[in-house]
């Protein structure tokens, strides 16, 4: 491809980008930047972020507290960096959670960027489940499967072909179930239009 030509690509898809907003369907370039410019746009069947507000606020009064404690009991600032650091580094990880699922793939991601990329001919179902509190947050491996959460209490459950499940926390969790099957449904159309045409 020429560079005229990306650039053209580029720009088109810099147009038709939009904020999170779920069950959007549009030809919009891949979310996630930085993201290597592709040749083809790809459709997006569902985009949303979803911050743990609750979270946030618990987490942010705890380390305020145990700053507070600390320089009222005349801790030294060398003690105290390291305490806190530890929490904060946590909090970053898992402040919210980002779910996408386009054309080709399922994307989640926590926070900053830990999470995980599964193409949609690997899915071979899809169901909703309940989440109790004591399952955890974050990212939690379990025997019903590896769980993404940061906020609600239903799961979209996906199950891949090698047998693994992947639950992903969302108070969206219908919205989400239906984006993938649609999804899933697009991705194996245009798989069977490929196979005819060869």
């Amino acid at each position: 491809m020429t560079q005229r030509l990306q650039r053209k690509v580029a720009d088109k898809a810099t147009r038709f980008l939009r904020p999170f907003d779920p069950g959007v369907s549009d030809m919009v370039a891949p979310a996630f930047p930085p993201y290597p410019l592709r040749p083809a746009l790809v459709e997006v069947f569902y985009r949303s972020r979803e911050v743990a507000y609750g979270l946030l606020a618990a987490s942010l009064l705890v380390l305020g507290s145990s700053v507070f404690v600390l320089f009222v009991a005349g801790a030294s600032p060398v003690l105290i960096i390291p305490i806190l650091l530890v929490p904060a580094i946590c909090l970053l990880l898992v402040w919210c959670i980002t779910i996408e699922v386009n054309s080709d793939e399922l994307h989640v991601s926590l926070g900053m960027g830990a999470g995980r990329r599964v193409p949609l001919k690997e899915i071979t179902k899809v169901s909703i489940s309940k989440a109790p509190w004591h399952q955890g947050w974050g990212i939690r491996a379990s025997r019903l499967g590896y769980l993404y959460r940061v906020t609600g209490f239903r799961t979209v459950d996906v199950v891949l072909k090698n047998g693994e499940t992947i639950r992903l926390g969302t108070r969206r969790a219908d919205e989400l179930q239906r984006a993938l099957r649609r999804a899933l449904k697009s991705n194996r159309q245009r798989t069977r239009g490929k196979v005819a045409q060869r």
